[in-house]
This record gives C-alpha cells, sequence and structure tokens, in this order.
C-alpha cells in the first residue's frame, strides 16, 4: 500500500520529467565503492525505515508526542528544504537533507530532493546523488518507490537502459502501481517502443490511472487503441 504523499510523489517526478530533456551535467556514476558511499548511521541510535510504520510512528524521547519522523521532517525537511530555497540548520538546503536522509536513508521525498538539487546545480552532490539512491536501495532492496526515483534521476540523466533496469525492478516489487506503469509507458513512448508504450498504458489505465495524457500522446502517433 502506498501512503498518500508517495502518489503525489509520483505525480510530480512525472511531471518533473515532462519539463525538461536529457542533462549532459551530473551524469548518473553506477557500481559506486563502498567507501565512496558509505552506509547511513543514523541519528537515534540506527538508521529507520521510513516506509515502515512502526519506525514511522515511533515516539521518541524529546517530547510528548513527537515521532523521530516528526521531529526530522519539521526542522531538517521543512517546505524551504524540500523546495531547495534555502537550509534550515545549514546553509544550503544539502546539510538538512542529508541529515534526513541519515535518519531515514529511503525517507521519499528527501530522495528526490537530493536527485533535483543535483541537477539544479549542474554538478555531483558529495555524497553523490547516485550515492544516496544505492545507499537507500541497500538499506531497503524492496521499496518500490526508491527504484522508481533512481529510475526518473537516470532517465533524466539520458540513461535509459539503466533507467528501465530500475523501473522493472520496481515493477516486479509492485506489479499493480499504476503511477508506475503510466512512467514507464512514458519513457518507452519517448523512445519509441510503440509496443511497449501502449502495453504500460492499457495497463495503467486498467488499474485506474486517471490521467489522458499518455493516452492522448499513443494516439498522437497512431498506437491507440
Amino acid at each position: 500500500m502506498l501512503y498518500y504523499d508517495q502518489r503525489l510523489l509520483i505525480a510530480a517526478i512525472i511531471a518533473w520529467l515532462a519539463l525538461f530533456s536529457y542533462s549532459s551535467t551530473a551524469q548518473a556514476q553506477t557500481s559506486l565503492q563502498s567507501s565512496d558511499c558509505p552506509a547511513a548511521t543514523g541519528v537515534f541510535g540506527r538508521p529507520l525505515d521510513y516506509t515502515d510504520s512502526t519506525s514511522r510512528e515511533s515516539r521518541s524521547e524529546y517530547g510528548p508526542g513527537k515521532t523521530y519522523l516528526s521531529i526530522v521532517e519539521n526542522v531538517h525537511f521543512t517546505g524551504e528544504i524540500e523546495t531547495l530555497l534555502k537550509g534550515n540548520t545549514s546553509t544550503d538546503p544539502l546539510g538538512d537533507i542529508l541529515y534526513t536522509l541519515n535518519a531515514f536513508p529511503n525517507h521519499h521525498r528527501a530522495l528526490w530532493a537530493a536527485s533535483r538539487l543535483q541537477f539544479k546545480q549542474g554538478k555531483p552532490l558529495k555524497p553523490t546523488a547516485e550515492c544516496l539512491l544505492e545507499r537507500a536501495i541497500r538499506f531497503k532492496p524492496l521499496d518500490a518507490v526508491v527504484h522508481t526515483i533512481y529510475g526518473a534521476h537516470l532517465h533524466k540523466s539520458g540513461k535509459i537502459n539503466e533507467a528501465i533496469q530500475q523501473y522493472q525492478i520496481a515493477e516486479k516489487i509492485n506489479p499493480n502501481w499504476s503511477e508506475l506503469q503510466y512512467n514507464m509507458g512514458l519513457l518507452y513512448l519517448e523512445i519509441k517502443q510503440y509496443a511497449q508504450a501502449k502495453q504500460h498504458a492499457q495497463r495503467a489505465y486498467q488499474l485506474g490511472y486517471p490521467l489522458p495524457g499518455l493516452r492522448n500522446k499513443l494516439k498522437q502517433v497512431g498506437q491507440w487503441p
């Protein structure tokens, strides 16, 4: 089951990809060495799983009614940080994004923010967005949303085959996710693999995806119905 904010996140990723062409800067780097991409150490004694309700709702010792997640998000992942306007406890958003991802390595919105920040800066972050995404996958290999975000990051980098691989892993984990099927359809349409684009579009609409954009695009190239 997806959290509601995850559905909004993937919808935002689809819209973001539609705004930009492939980037020649901040290219994805895969097969990172562990020394270049150390594991998260955690903030509250150990790294916490963003998809686990117990981890998300765990009460902290820092005040009545406060959860570890609320402490992190209220200080280190505010709206201004998520939209990359400025940092809160650091001079720029990166420091706070890294804090969030140290506490919750697979925090979906923070991972997407790291990806967008790297493209905004036009050069790799330190650690890179690829490192943060690969670290999240090592931490929670069956988190379909992380694979999807990584796929979108690779897609934006122009690494289409690697993006497809990440989307396919996400699909194996959650084959009935309409937003993912729609996004895969858009990617295949972009590279003119129309049969695959139509297949994923049909699956997305069977699963109840509401927006007609992909269907309309397929109609324009004579691939629908």
